[in-house]
């Protein structure tokens, strides 16, 4: 008699019974461990036709063992994929080794798996777009879709897999999902392509073109009751500057690197000029001051920042209050902006914007505290899961807002976390050029929450880092007093982002 995990079988072909390899196993504690596991392919041969599903089989020996928890071998991802209930697909020729191993380590068994072509009994000989070529002229006509027509080899008869693998020469410009559904992230141009997936090789290709550098909100294109407002249908443009590489004493070292960031705050109606409101007042232009969120909080609507009247006499309208802490960092499950408290959240990982928790006093920093200043993770790591940012761009780090203030300075060294920054002509360097900065200011969470602090006398913009349990690094520059610096603020004070492309 065996124990058997058992799953459901979806072609009938060879049945292969793979044995375990032996691996020393440990038989500490009452548990009865496990001696000897198989992994069985019944069902199929060790050859697997491209674009096939298989569900694996896993069996184990004594019927009583009771360490039987598991993990699965996958030697070659892009040639079979192996879901967490076993489901294996094909899909790519060539070779694989797939198994089990018990989460102890003591039992494994595999499998050595080759991918064979895949040609359809009727193949689609031709794909026809209804469109091959489709110019934006304006981005608010996104998404559209693209749709294939199709001719077989036998044309007497409908092809065997009329699907299509849709893909985007550059998802920085357009995305495609699976049903040709193309999206729009940002200017230029991209080819769509739909390919065949029956072993004929056919294919078919548009040309996309999105006019400009415009770059839509990460929600532009979201549905919903929260989303009827239209406050995220804003277009950014994007800004390339040439700043210095700075070592950890914070002066430069005599090398430059470009970096390419957003034109305005994220949530912005425009990017902060002189014409705007008036002359040389683009450091209060209050349209620039975008969306003002908690740090390392997603966009759920608490960072918005609606403003009503005319001229100068206008007044913010923000989001309603909480004073009770959210429990889930990753999601609120509503829109209040939460006060009352140091951090919005009461559990306190490092954050989920992507950065590492350090601390620093002033001066030079550490080889651990300049590493992490200058961290960012990939953007599809957990810890990015609330990154606001439009597609491709992300909170920045410390060392990169570091770097683009001695860009705008002009200086030659800036002391970490500390306010002897001084710079001459601040409003004009940092808010009249590149990449134009307002002082926007904050909103506080203490008090009622229901008004916005230091507009036009403050620059305020979060880094991705965090500082303690309740503090983030956010950048500061005072247009009193003419000095910047990066230093530790409450977690649940609401500042604006403004995003650097990753």
């Amino acid at each position: 008699m065996r124990k058997t995990l058992l799953y459901l079988l979806t072609c009938t072909l060879i049945a292969v019974t793979i044995s375990c390899d032996e691996i020393p196993e440990d038989r500490s504690g009452d548990s009865v461990p496990v001696e000897k596991i198989e992994l069985n392919l019944d069902g199929i041969s060790t050859e697997i036709i491209r674009n096939r599903t298989f569900q694996l089989q896993v069996s184990f020996y004594p019927e009583n063992a009771t360490d039987t928890a598991f993990t699965w071998i996958n030697s070659n991802p892009e040639v079979v994929s192996i879901s967490d209930n076993g489901l294996l697909t094909a899909n790519a020729e060539g070779d694989a080794i797939i198994g089990v191993q018990l989460v102890n380590g003591s039992k494994r068994a595999v499998a050595r798996i080759t991918v064979t072509p895949y040609i359809a009994e009727n193949p689609i000989k031709t794909i026809i777009f209804d469109k091959t070529n489709h110019d934006f002229s304006d981005i608010s006509d996104a998404p559209i879709t693209i749709t294939p027509t199709f001719e077989a080899v036998d044309e007497t008869k409908p092809p065997t897999d009329p699907y299509l693998k849709w893909s985007s020469s550059n998802d920085f410009v357009v995305q495609v999902d699976q049903n040709g559904k193309v999206t729009i992230i940002g200017g230029g141009s991209a080819v769509i392509r739909g390919e065949a997936i029956d072993g004929g090789n056919a294919f078919a290709e548009c040309t996309i073109t999105v006019p400009g550098t415009a770059i839509k909100d990460r929600q532009y294109d979201s549905v919903g009751p929260q989303y009827a407002d239209n406050y995220y249908k804003k277009v950014y443009e994007q800004i390339e500057i040439e700043v210095p590489i700075i070592d950890k004493n914070g002066a430069k070292t005599g090398l430059t690197e470009k970096q390419v960031w957003l034109d305005r705050n994220l949530g912005a109606s425009r990017r902060a000029t002189e014409s705007a409101p008036g002359a040389n007042d683009a450091y209060k232009d209050y349209l620039s001051y975008g969306s003002f969120f908690q740090w390392s909080r997603k966009a759920d609507g608490h960072e918005k920042v609606i403003w009503e009247g005319v001229a100068t006499d206008v007044t913010p309208v923000l989001t309603s209050v909480s004073n009770t802490q959210a429990e889930d960092r990753a999601n609120v499950g509503h829109s209040f902006f939460i006060i009352g408290t140091p951090d919005w959240a009461a559990n306190t990982p490092s954050g989920l914007w992507g950065g590492k928790q350090f601390t620093i006093s002033s001066g030079a920093a550490t080889d651990s505290q300049f590493a992490n200043m200058s961290y960012h993770a990939p953007l599809d790591d957990p810890s990015q899961a609330n990154n606001p940012c439009p597609y491709g761009y992300r909170v920045p780090s410390v060392l990169e807002v570091h770097q683009l203030m001695l860009a705008l300075s002009g200086l030659d060294k800036i002391i970490i976390n500390n306010n002897g920054n001084s710079v001459t002509d601040v409003t004009d360097k940092f808010c009249a050029n590149p990449p134009y900065i307002p002082f926007s200011g904050n909103r506080a969470n203490t008090g009622s929450g229901m008004s916005l602090s230091n507009n036009g006398v403050w620059i305020m913009i979060w880094t991705n880092s965090a500082q303690s349990a309740n503090n983030g690094w956010p950048m500061r520059v005072q247009n009193t007093g003419n000095n910047f610096r990066v230093a530790g603020q409450q977690r649940g004070v609401g500042y604006p982002i403004r995003c650097i492309k990753d």
